[in-house]
C-alpha cells in the first residue's frame, strides 16, 4: 500500500435502503375520526371492502409514505399504488366507530367459542380447561 492511497479521501458510497425498510406502506396526514386501510385491488376484495361500510379515500392531504409509492397516480380522485409485479392497490377509509364496532363483533364471537371450550361440571367430564387473556 502506498502512502498516496491512505491519504486519498474515501469514494462516496451509493445511498441505499435495505429491503426490509424499503416496502413499507405509511400514510400520513390521516383524520383521527377514520381507520386507514391499503387493500389490494385483487378478485373483489375492494367490493367486499365497499359493501362492508368502507369508502375509497379521494383526500389530497393524505400521503402514502413509501418513495415508490409517493408516485402512485390519482384515477378519477382514487390512487392506485403498486405493491409488487402487477398488482395494484388503494387507500380504504372507515369511521372509527364503525370499524371500532366491527371489532367488537370479532371479539365477541371469539368469546362465545372460547366459552364453549370450558368444562361442563354436569356432563361427567373432568380435568381443567385455563383460557386466559393478557
Amino acid at each position: 500500500m502506498t502512502k498516496e492511497s491512505l491519504v486519498k479521501a474515501p469514494e462516496r458510497r451509493v445511498r441505499r435502503s435495505p429491503l426490509d425498510k424499503a416496502n413499507k406502506l405509511t400514510v400520513k396526514g390521516k383524520d383521527p375520526n377514520f381507520v386507514y386501510r391499503i387493500v389490494n385491488d385483487i378478485d373483489d376484495r375492494v367490493n367486499d371492502f365497499l359493501d362492508a361500510g368502507w369508502e375509497l379515500d379521494t383526500s389530497d392531504e393524505i400521503r402514502v409514505g413509501a418513495s415508490k409509492v409517493d408516485n402512485s397516480s390519482k384515477l378519477g380522485k382514487v390512487r392506485e399504488i403498486p405493491v409488487g409485479g402487477s398488482t395494484k392497490a388503494v387507500l380504504m377509509k372507515i369511521k372509527k366507530e364503525y370499524f371500532e364496532e366491527d371489532q367488537k363483533a370479532k371479539q365477541d364471537y371469539v368469546r362465545s367459542t372460547e366459552l364453549a371450550m370450558r368444562p361442563n361440571p354436569n356432563d361427567g367430564t373432568y380435568g381443567k380447561i385455563d383460557i386466559t387473556r393478557k
